[in-house]
């Protein structure tokens, strides 16, 4: 990045602001929340506590998965060989700690963590002989995040098959590779539930774990505020006019990697789609996973040598409806 990009992009009024919008979410009080216990983990961890938002366990396990979730856009920054290292993963806080129940620990968080971990394999890879290994740790981590948010799965499939489509040799390698190791968390908690509950208890589960790919809340409890609505409304602007500046750039530099990561990034209408369709309550973070995508979008044009006068103006309005938001709910 150049100084005169650096000079534009001055990461304090980002930082500042993620800092206000943290510590304020602890003086709100937040809605209940009901979230499920994650695929056969019922009999390892009793999560009951640990998604009670009124426990201390829950603030440590939420801000502590938000801080490693951004913190793994630093590798992916540096694959990518441009822009500063430390500015997308602000971009993300920022856009997480939007939503004050972000701070509480739920399956969001575990997802977001492990789509952020997937990525970051797919920007790793820098020629077809070593791709293999990490076409393997991503559907791993793509798994582990379908264990904790079963609706994760119809996203996670949709990334595997975009991933493998840009494949052009070795096809059949990397086709194993990532059908096994999405397979293999799976079969590991199959086998410890097996030993410790039985055949009959271990397929029931199972059939369970299936039907909640598809399950949606009887009880729905969606709505939005007009402040809440502004800021949606302007971060999707602001997502909208960056992928569009981007398009371009990746066209005229379409090297597999990047063009690979552009098109994981344009499954966010997907995610968020997925995401709307088993809502159950607004106020659920349900933009943690969604944020990954967009902080990579946003991060891709802020690396720009000369960023758009639109886009540090939509940041400028984009911060200010935030803080607005937020200040309502306080006062």
């Amino acid at each position: 990045m150049s100084a005169a990009t650096t000079k534009q992009w001055n990461p304090v009024p980002i930082a500042a602001f993620v800092v206000v919008m943290f510590i304020s979410g602890f003086f709100m009080t937040p809605p209940d929340a009901t979230f499920s216990t994650p695929f056969f983990f019922n009999d390892i961890v009793d999560f009951s506590g640990l998604y009670d938002i009124s426990s201390a366990a829950s603030y440590i396990l939420g801000t502590f998965f938000t801080l490693l979730t951004a913190a793994i856009f630093i590798p992916i920054v540096k694959s990518a060989g441009s822009g500063n290292i430390y500015f997308p993963s602000l971009i993300f806080l920022s856009i997480v700690v939007s939503n004050p129940l972000s701070i509480h620990f739920s399956p969001y968080h575990v997802e977001a963590l492990c789509l952020a971990a997937a990525i970051s394999q797919y920007a790793a890879i820098t020629g077809w002989k070593d791709s293999a290994e990490h076409y393997l740790y991503a559907g791993i981590f793509l798994s582990v995040g379908v264990c904790f948010n079963p609706h994760f799965f119809w996203a996670a499939l949709l990334i595997l098959a975009i991933s493998l489509l840009a494949r052009t040799e070795d096809f059949s390698r990397t086709l194993v590779a990532s059908i096994l190791s999405f397979i293999f968390p799976f079969a590991v908690v199959f086998a410890l539930k097996y030993i410790s509950g039985g055949f009959h208890s271990t397929l029931e589960d199972f059939r369970t774990f299936l039907s909640q790919f598809i399950e949606k809340s009887p009880e729905t409890n969606f709505h939005f505020s007009v402040a809440t609505l502004a800021r949606i409304s302007a971060w999707s602007i602001l997502t909208f006019i960056c992928a569009i500046t981007r398009i371009k750039f990746i066209q005229r530099y379409n090297t597999a990697r990047r063009l690979l990561l552009f098109k994981i990034m344009g499954l966010l209408p997907v995610i968020l789609a997925v995401t709307l369709i088993f809502a159950s309550d607004s106020s659920y973070p349900y933009i943690l996973p969604v944020a990954v995508p967009v902080t990579l979008i946003l991060n891709d044009s802020a690396s720009s040598e000369k960023p758009d006068r639109r886009i540090i103006t939509t940041w400028s309005i984009v911060i200010a409806i935030s803080l607005f938001e937020r200040i309502s709910y306080l006062l």
